[in-house]
């Protein structure tokens, strides 16, 4: 009964999900069915080796076993050190959004120097990006942008979001090419000026194209 008190502490919650059983095995399960007399049903899928979650229960789980057979309380004990590293990373990487990330009304800054400063700014930099739709490859390319010195002007695209690096900021704001904006343009005129954040952008009308 104390170990299974101990078990119920490490309930797996995921946002809205809560997973009670995860903590115990499928023979403990059982067993505690048969003992109170708990009518259950098996999905049938448990049996098939079609998902890969199944290949692993049904050949590799039992090899481990041989080899040990407190396997199971292994990779509970793994798995909780897993997510308690987890944790702790995602609370370091929401203080340095939290101080790093200047926020305006649709846009965001960055003081570059102030992100190289850290030890772990590579990463840093990646979780704070792909919030706006940038992948871990752009990810790579911007921080190398960063570390060379003088470099004004870059800009990168996600599919909603252009990031310009420009005198010692990062600045991430809406892509104005991939929102559909509605323009009148007037019968003789050749260019369109489209302001945003305070910056103009000029676009050629060209008649026919």
């Amino acid at each position: 009964m104390a170990q299974e008190k101990a078990k119920i502490k490490m309930i797996s919650k995921t946002g809205n999900i809560v997973r009670p059983l995860l903590s115990f095995t499928k023979d403990e399960i059982l067993e505690y069915a048969r003992k109170n007399k708990i009518v259950f049903n098996d999905d049938i899928s448990n049996s098939s080796d079609k998902y890969v979650r199944n290949k692993i229960r049904h050949h590799i789980v039992p090899v481990m076993k041989s080899i040990n057979p407190d396997i199971n309380k292994t990779l509970l004990q793994n798995i909780e050190i897993l997510k308690d590293t987890e944790n702790i990373y995602y609370q370091y990487i929401n203080e340095q959004k939290e101080r790093l990330v200047n926020k305006h009304n649709n846009y965001i800054e960055i003081e570059i120097k102030a992100l190289l400063s850290l030890k772990y700014a590579k990463v840093v930099l990646y979780e704070i990006v792909k919030d706006y739709g940038f992948n871990d490859s752009t990810a790579s390319d911007i921080f190398t942008c960063i570390n060379i010195e003088n470099v004004s002007g870059k800009i990168f695209y996600s599919n909603t979001y252009m990031l310009i690096v420009n005198r010692g900021l990062i600045i991430i704001e809406p892509n104005i090419y991939t929102t559909k904006l509605l323009y009148n343009i007037e019968e003789g005129d050749n260019n369109l000026f489209i302001e945003q954040n305070n910056c103009y952008h000029i676009l050629n009308y060209i008649e026919g194209v």
